[in-house]
């Protein structure tokens, strides 16, 4: 049975929350396109495994009161949701860690290549992040 979008895009934040991250990559077109505030166009399922690699070193997060909205033809999707993470280990170029809690507003941009999400955007208050890591 096919999954509709909003389904998957359900699917991708509950493995993201869990940990799965092999589970959340097959839910990835194989030439996924990544974007963030940090870093743009990055592409392919090895960048986006390799992100989330770096992620899960340097930070522990969990994303919550997710809202999820598509368009009527399914082939866009968007969420807006919180995260509130640890920051565990510095990241190159950023403040040093020292176990730093935060929370923050989010917002994710999604295309799909069928039923696979062929592209992720997120944004979210840089400034914000850093005022409550320093």
């Amino acid at each position: 049975m096919t999954k509709t979008k909003l389904e998957v895009i359900e699917q991708y934040f509950e493995t993201f929350n869990g940990g799965y991250f092999r589970t959340m990559l097959d839910l990835l077109d194989d030439n996924v396109v990544h974007d963030t505030n940090l870093l743009q166009g990055e592409q392919g399922k090895k960048a986006y495994e390799a992100f989330l690699n770096r992620q899960n070193e340097c930070y522990q997060e969990r994303i919550h009161d997710i809202v999820i909205m598509t368009n009527d033809q399914s082939s866009n999707a968007a969420a807006e949701y919180y995260v509130t993470g640890t920051y565990k280990k510095t990241e190159p170029g950023q403040p040093p860690a020292r176990g730093q809690v935060y929370t923050i507003r989010c917002g994710s941009f999604f295309e799909f290549n069928g039923d696979k999400i062929s592209r992720v955007t997120t944004y979210y208050n840089l400034q914000e992040w850093l005022d409550k890591v320093r």
